[in-house]
């Protein structure tokens, strides 16, 4: 999800969304509510 909101965020000539964590591993980093958070900030940020 964060590939694809950093895309939109260059397509838009936006600057793209820091992340707490840049790298996310699938079954090693435990999600984190701040992650969630970032998400749901960068998909409001677009409207």
């Amino acid at each position: 999800m964060r590939t694809a909101l950093t895309a939109v965020f260059t397509a838009r000539g936006l600057p793209a969304p820091a992340w707490t964590d840049p790298v996310i591993t699938p079954g090693t980093t435990a999600i984190k509510a701040a992650h969630v958070t970032e998400l749901r900030t960068a998909t409001l940020a677009l409207q």
